[in-house]
């Protein structure tokens, strides 16, 4: 998602239905992890534990990493479609 030409981190909760959304440098793999990263540290300091990440396959290859160094496991939507949640988010 982009704002003002901004790409944009969008995430949503489905146990509480909390809305995440983190600007971005950039949509690199380094700054999507940055951003997964500031979303789990909020999760986190409110005492919750985020057991699993479901994603578009744009996260795919970058997954790998969130599972391994945040222990957490990770699912992705099919090829040429999107998490459904997120992408209501976005509409409402």
């Amino acid at each position: 998602m982009h704002i003002n030409g901004n790409p944009v981190l969008v995430a949503i909760d489905t146990t509480v239905r909390f809305r995440s959304a983190v600007v971005l440098k950039d949509q690199t793999a380094k700054s999507l992890y940055k951003g997964i990263d500031k979303i789990t540290r909020t999760y986190n300091s409110a005492g919750f534990t985020i057991k699993e990440i479901v994603s578009d396959q744009q996260f795919k290859a970058l997954m790998d990493a969130v599972k391994d160094e945040m222990n957490v496991d990770t699912d992705h939507t099919p090829t040429g479609d999107h998490q459904k949640g997120s992408e209501q988010c976005i509409r409402t």
